[in-house]
């Protein structure tokens, strides 16, 4: 898949645990920890998108990035 996911990255950064972020969004701490462990974009809903990008203070496209595929 072409586009990759930055979780990770950017909680790493901002120094969030998956505890603090979970309790933000409303989410379990594992749930944060397996979402973060993608490399690729996983299957998540516009609302869980916003929900991270108002907490980490962040664009959708700072969380993802499109990688063409090669031909």
């Amino acid at each position: 898949m072409p586009i990759r996911w930055h979780l990770e990255r950017i909680m790493e950064e901002r120094r969030w645990t998956n505890r603090a972020l979970g309790k933000e969004i409303g989410k379990h701490e594992n749930s944060i920890s397996r979402l973060k462990k993608h490399k690729n974009m996983p299957q998540i809903t516009g609302d869980l998108l916003a929900s991270l990008c108002r907490v980490l203070e962040v664009e959708p496209g700072d969380l993802l990035e499109y990688v063409p595929e090669e031909e």
